[in-house]
């Protein structure tokens, strides 16, 4: 007798078993595709929301840049080599002025433009297309300073308060490196772009403030020094 009464088909209940078992499959069958559906439905919705959050670096105003980088810095009477104590950071009518605090007491302000651009996490590569164009625009403007006014610059790159302090700042002059190159591979001379690379030493929110604070730390800054 054959262990399968339905593969011999004979017998009522050998029918029954076998429409029960067809019935047991295509209900299988259904369940199966509807989680193949759900899947489908999540991933898209899943690459639609990390498409949405994904930042974008905002576009390189390129007259106020050149307005704010065409001014000299002030010349001091006696060049000071007198270490650094302090650095800050302002605005007076609408332009970047850096302040620079020197053990002896002396003070010296320099005209800056923060870069827009954005690196992915831990790296020195340029996030997007947008911060490529915009560091390929100030190039521009800085050989034209430099031609034209004999202006010399100082790349500075900035971390936020998140992580330990020597990988911080070899994150930063990394990207300011990186910066550097993009200039002079587009015709700025070596010897009127420097770099620093000052870590979270400026940083102005802690390690554990929100996100978009910690985003304003992570900054590329073009300073004229002369």
């Amino acid at each position: 007798m054959s262990a399968e009464p339905w593969a011999s088909g004979g017998g009522v209940e050998g029918i029954r078993q076998t429409k029960d078992c067809m019935k047991i499959r295509r209900g299988e069958y259904r369940i199966g595709r509807m989680k193949r559906v759900i899947l489908i439905l999540w991933m898209g919705f899943s690459f639609h929301a990390a498409s949405e959050e994904r930042p974008a670096a905002a576009k390189l105003d390129l007259d106020s840049a050149r307005e704010a980088l065409a001014i000299k810095p002030a010349r001091n009477p006696v060049k000071s080599i007198s270490p650094v104590v302090r650095r800050s950071y302002e605005r007076r009518a609408g332009k970047g002025i850096e302040l620079v605090y020197r053990e002896d007491g002396g003070v010296e302000e320099r005209p800056y433009v923060m870069l827009p651009i954005l690196f992915v996490v831990n790296s020195a590569e340029l996030l997007d297309g947008v911060s490529r164009e915009n560091a390929v625009r100030m190039a521009e403007l800085v050989s034209e300073l430099v031609s034209g006014q004999n202006a010399r610059f100082v790349i500075q790159g900035h971390t936020s308060a998140e992580g330990g302090r020597e990988a911080n700042q070899a994150l930063s002059a990394l990207r300011a490196e990186r910066i550097r190159g993009i200039l002079t591979e587009r015709g700025v001379p070596e010897s009127a772009v420097g770099v620093l690379g000052l870590g979270a030493s400026c940083a102005r929110f802690p390690a554990d403030a929100p996100e978009k604070e910690l985003q304003t730390d992570r900054r590329v800054l073009i300073v004229r020094m002369q």
